[in-house]
């Protein structure tokens, strides 16, 4: 969502874009229409299946080898190849690039600017599961924390400019020792494409947005579903945990659907109708970094969400007014309780975050973002930009 928010923009701004990007076995083999309408060129590198998929010996071979696990994973010469043919054949006045681990297949002899995308912060990722992982998994996530952290710095420093998502963003990489720099690329969506007060929500649905192939998704329902649910459920028999998001595993739903007030949809083709449908949206997440795209989607929507402070970190919505804010568990579940019975309260916090999301998370505070950003590199409104994702 965050790469096509930026292509819509660059389309609108007049600059032609290249992609280069990498897929996997099972993907897609051609370009959608609609990323086709919004650049020039894309190239499709498909990894090998032995190297995208084999984790546990690539975590190994990485950890012999001293570099991070996502750098063996996504270090190919194939990307390599097609981002220097990209270069070489379309006169490009910039790159951007899609976060540290796709910074690896950049020739550090390159001579336009880099743009680096930081829509997380990875080291923090890892850390924090450092800190939740137990012995002997405790002392490989140490070792990856140390070597990320180094890595992330050494290349947001190669950079000519880094994008984070947040001001908070901004701060952590800067006091990690980044010297380039560092400027706020918001997380936006299409706002409008959100509202739909004519559909009647349900009474009593919980919603969660997330791609469930991810590892702080599946930690956060399975936490919200064993510490917070059962606490909401004895105050309100009839409620239902929808988990929206594609790939859960088949053994994740079936130890989780044991209980009946929890469902998952798996892939939908538009979050929207769900949205709509929701009483509440939660945000239970332990371990994550950036903005979350969902809690944007469900101010725009106009729906109350309860977070943890860390699910809603980056992000201006103000405490109990825009948004609720709580990581104990009992009081997590008190405030959805709580909210459920009060459907003027939630109406009122789910109209003024739609409002914040409107001011400062749309297509139009991104492009006045982004402009910015090109004038201060020297890229005009006309430029070619090559996007690696």
């Amino acid at each position: 969502m965050r790469s096509r928010s930026l292509l819509q923009a660059l389309k609108a701004q007049g600059h032609d874009v290249v992609m280069v990007c990498c897929v996997e076995d099972g993907e897609i083999n051609d370009c959608p229409p609609e990323l086709a309408a919004l650049v020039e060129k894309v190239a499709f590198v498909r990894l090998s299946s032995g190297k995208a998929f084999d984790s546990y010996v690539g975590r190994l071979l990485a950890l012999l080898g001293g570099q991070p696990y996502g750098v063996w994973r996504f270090k190919h010469k194939e990307i390599q190849s097609a981002i220097n043919s990209a270069i070489a054949e379309n006169h490009l006045d910039a790159l951007y690039c899609d976060d540290i681990y796709m910074y690896s297949n950049i020739a550090k002899s390159i001579d336009i600017p880099v743009l680096l995308n930081k829509d997380d912060i990875t080291f923090e990722i890892v850390e924090q599961y450092e800190k939740s992982a137990r012995w002997p998994v405790s002392v490989y996530a140490a070792i990856e924390a140390r070597r990320v952290r180094e890595f992330e710095v050494s290349s947001c420093n190669r950079a000519k400019t880094v994008l984070a998502c947040s001001e908070r963003d901004c701060d952590a990489l800067r006091d990690a020792g980044v010297t380039s720099p560092v400027h706020v690329l918001p997380n936006v969506i299409e706002v409008e494409r959100y509202h739909r007060p004519s559909e009647a929500e349900d009474t009593a649905t919980l919603l969660y947005v997330g791609a469930m192939d991810w590892y702080p998704n599946i930690d956060g329902v399975r936490f919200f579903a064993g510490e917070i649910l059962p606490r909401i459920v004895s105050q309100v028999a009839n409620i239902r945990f929808v988990v929206a998001g594609r790939n859960p595993s088949p053994e994740f739903v079936a130890e989780l659907s044991k209980d009946r007030h929890i469902e998952f949809t798996g892939t939908v083709a538009d979050i929207v109708p769900y949205l709509a449908a929701a009483t509440i949206c939660v945000v239970p997440l332990r371990i994550g970094s950036g903005t979350r795209l969902k809690i944007i989607e469900a101010a725009a929507a106009g729906k109350a969400v309860v977070s943890t402070i860390l699910g809603a970190d980056g992000l201006t919505f103000r405490d109990d007014e825009e948004i609720v804010r709580v990581d104990d568990p009992a009081a997590f579940a008190d405030a959805v309780v709580s909210l459920l019975g009060d459907p003027v309260r939630r109406k009122s916090l789910g109209a003024k975050a739609r409002q914040r999301a409107e001011a400062e998370y749309s297509i139009t505070a991104l492009n006045q973002i982004l402009s910015e950003s090109f004038a201060e590199i020297g890229v005009g409104r006309q430029a070619s930009i090559s996007a690696c994702k």
